[in-house]
């Protein structure tokens, strides 16, 4: 094979573009025979396949069984072979990037869910006690109110109020008075059920929706919690242990009545149990 520089006819000169001439030879016995007559190569002969087809390869041996020639080459690919190689790496590519777009857009918007999350939380949560805030509690007991309409069923609403909380606050610092406030929060929570609706709706005054509670066994529950109230024990920052009682208004719903209506009437009777000495329930009348 003999491989050299275009050379233009006209200029006698390369051509420009860099283009080449290959000449080949066909090593055929007659080929052969010259080969080793004029190289003095006795007992040359080829071995090998000169078929084009992948990992091809010739070579020429000596009469020592030495090779003295390796040939190889690889299959010839069409124009088609090529198109399909590229076609395939732009797919691959293709789905390469749409897998990380796709890694990318769901990450975002997990990012974004969890955000929305957190605003929710903190729009519907109280913070220092995380059970539900005011604006919660209207949206929650609207709900049930719509729904024991439908289903007969009845309400009962607990307004619940710490005594002498001022004084703790004032004798023992804020610190220990939001420690109260979570401790209570804690155990109210854990002697109503799930689905109540239990919000803190201002400084110490929390308020309990008992969903298909009765008045008589509303009472019994509210009865409970001053109970365990009464006994109760929350160990401020200080060595000094902290006791507190709660006056408990309670006001069974008429299936009529606007939540205001129903605070009203469940304040009024937290204000008597107040006046009637603290640690008590006192419920408000049928309306």
């Amino acid at each position: 094979v003999s491989v050299g520089l275009f050379i233009d006819e006209t200029s006698e000169e390369p051509k420009s573009d860099g283009s080449i001439l290959l000449v080949a030879r066909k090593i055929d016995e007659t080929y052969l025979d010259y080969i080793a007559s004029t190289y003095q190569i006795n007992g040359l002969r080829k071995a090998g396949s000169e078929a084009l087809h992948e990992n091809s390869q010739l070579m020429l041996f000596s009469g020592e069984e030495f090779p003295i020639v390796r040939l190889t080459w690889d299959r010839s690919e069409t124009i088609s072979d090529y198109f399909t190689t590229l076609v395939m790496t732009v797919i691959a590519i293709m789905a390469v990037l749409m897998s990380l777009t796709w890694i990318v857009l769901r990450n975002h918007r997990m990012g974004q869910q969890q955000y929305t999350s957190q605003l929710m939380e903190i729009a519907s949560k109280d913070f220092l006690t995380g059970i539900s805030n005011r604006r919660e509690f209207f949206f929650l007991v609207n709900r049930e109110m719509t729904r024991s309409k439908r289903d007969s069923g009845a309400l009962t609403l607990l307004m619940l109020d710490i005594d002498h909380f001022k004084r703790v606050n004032d004798t023992l610092g804020h610190q220990v008075g939001d420690q109260v406030i979570s401790g209570f929060a804690r155990l109210v929570s854990e002697h109503i059920r799930d689905f109540d609706v239990f919000a803190r709706i201002g400084g110490e005054e929390f308020v309990v929706l008992l969903v298909g509670a009765s008045q008589e066994k509303a009472t019994e529950i509210a009865e409970r919690l001053c109970r365990v109230m009464r006994e109760q024990v929350f160990n401020g920052n200080t060595m000094e242990q902290v006791r507190c009682t709660v006056s408990i208004g309670l006001a069974a719903w008429n299936e009529s009545e606007s939540v205001d209506k129903l605070l009203s009437r469940a304040d009024d009777a937290l204000y008597t149990a107040k006046r009637s000495g603290r640690d008590q329930v006192r419920v408000a009348e049928f309306s």
